[in-house]
């Protein structure tokens, strides 16, 4: 078996007639502008000529990429088969469709199937409920090849149950830093701990697992927008990862830059590789010729527009009192973990705004617009007597647009990190109502019976008094 290095989540698995690209992002911004890649690919939408096979992680750009793949020629498409997990809504597996692929596939959940005689691939969603991330294992006679991307499989125990599934792991690709908001500008300490917290990760992957190399992948970006530039100053050098593999594990780590080939079993001397991204992260902290990107002002009127249009589907698939009821049991969990104050006022309100009132807005300070807004699926977009401070959120109009105007546009903005949270502001009342975007995104009806299930598991007497009424 071989590998080929492609870039930050994708590499090419070449063994028996196969070829199989994984998560293929070749070039151009994501995530409404938030992330760029840390290297340039050398792979060519032309080199598609030699794939047999693509798979596909999960729906985020940076590792299903729309733009990139309708790059592909289409002579090429007919000869490639598409890999996707099972999912509700079927999105990914329809456009592949659209686009003339030979075959798209929808790999059954944690079953092996086979590409060919004596290869074959396993997928799992890590997440049943929301279907989003999953993980592939490859596996010939002589090697086995697993793939975490960012799946955050978090523990030993967690990575125990991938491995009853798998068995051996000759080979593990895992993220190895952090790849979402994680603070302010000013919280350096919590981004510290974050990527300490993704490197144990990795260590406790190792422990379960027990691969024989380790190559630490997926996170070969840097955040590229005047919003978030910050939140490239303590991500995980590779180099210290790949360190850290050597001397605390018994894995071998290997470090692949753009363009690298590896024979699964022979040597690898990842020193260049490492040095390589050293550079390419040190034009990124001193800005050495990378350019921040930035964007125009939304005006108001059309904000309040999608907001409005965003709040009416939103209550269309679900009904207002049911509605009302997800926002109260999803603000009250957050507030019963933030503050016990916080959590006995929201548990006093939550039947009153269930049943009778209308739903908790979020505040947002929008910052091109020097002005603070509130919202709710009920009342839309108003202008709000609100400081700064005390909102939920601090954003661009044109990340506030993005939240409205795309099913998976809050889940982006949690990501690129193009926002601030005020220290006296609540930002899970203003995340959680893209929750329900999201979630119908993915085919997941919301439904009474659903929020008896997901109340049941966390407060068990009020999940039965609501299957009751459902």
């Amino acid at each position: 078996m071989k590998i080929h290095f492609v870039n930050h989540a994708s590499y090419i698995i070449e063994t028996g007639p196969i070829r199989l690209i994984c998560d293929p992002w070749i070039e151009g911004p994501v995530f409404n502008d938030g992330w760029d890649l840390l290297t340039p690919t050398k792979f060519r939408y032309e080199d598609f000529r030699d794939i047999t096979h693509i798979w596909f992680s999960h729906e985020h750009p940076d590792h299903f990429n729309p733009p990139n793949v309708k790059k592909i020629p289409e002579e090429y498409r007919r000869e490639i088969t598409v890999l996707f997990q099972h999912t509700n809504d079927k999105k990914v597996l329809k456009h592949c469709e659209r686009l003339g692929f030979q075959e798209v596939r929808e790999l059954p959940l944690g079953s092996w199937v086979d590409l060919v005689p004596g290869i074959e691939v396993r997928c799992c969603p890590v997440s049943v409920e929301f279907e989003a991330d999953s993980w592939l294992c490859l596996r010939t006679p002589e090697v086995t090849l697993l793939n975490l991307n960012d799946c955050g499989i978090d523990s030993s125990e967690y990575a125990a149950e991938v491995r009853q599934q798998v068995g051996r792991v000759d080979v593990l690709t895992t993220q190895y830093s952090y790849a979402s908001w994680q603070g302010n500008a000013d919280e350096k300490q919590r981004r510290r701990v974050r990527a300490a917290q993704v490197l144990a990760a990795v260590h406790h992957q190792i422990e379960a697992l027990k691969p024989r190399w380790v190559i630490p992948f997926a996170s070969f970006v840097w955040f590229c927008h005047e919003e978030n530039h910050f939140m490239n100053d303590e991500v995980n050098r590779v180099g210290d990862v790949a360190k850290e593999i050597e001397t605390k594990t018994s894995s071998t780590p290997v470090v692949m830059y753009p363009g690298d080939s590896w024979e699964v079993g022979a040597a690898f001397d990842s020193a260049t590789a490492i040095a390589r991204y050293a550079e390419d992260l040190r034009t990124v902290l001193e800005r050495d010729g990378r350019v921040l990107l930035t964007n125009e002002t939304v005006p108001f009127e059309s904000l309040q527009k999608l907001a409005q249009t965003f709040a009416q589907s939103c209550v269309q698939e679900t009904g207002e009192r049911l509605a009302r009821f997800y926002m109260a049991v999803w603000n009250l969990e957050y507030s019963l973990q933030a503050s016990k104050m916080l959590g006995v006022k929201d548990a006093l309100l939550a039947p009153w705004r269930v049943l009778l009132g209308g739903m908790e807005p979020t505040y947002v300070y929008v910052s091109d617009h020097r002005q603070s807004y509130s919202f709710s699926l009920s009342d839309g977009l108003r202008p709000a007597d609100r400081a700064r401070e005390y909102c939920d959120a601090v954003l661009s109009s044109n990340s506030l647009a993005l939240c409205f105007r795309l099913p998976w546009g809050g889940e982006t903005l949690r990501i690129n990190g193009r926002f601030e949270a005020p220290p006296k502001g609540r930002e899970y009342v203003f995340f959680n109502y893209f929750l329900f975007a999201r979630t119908l995104n993915l085919g997941v009806p919301l439904g009474w019976k659903r929020a008896a299930r997901a109340v049941a598991h966390r407060m068990p007497l009020l999940g039965r008094l609501v299957a009751g009424n459902a």
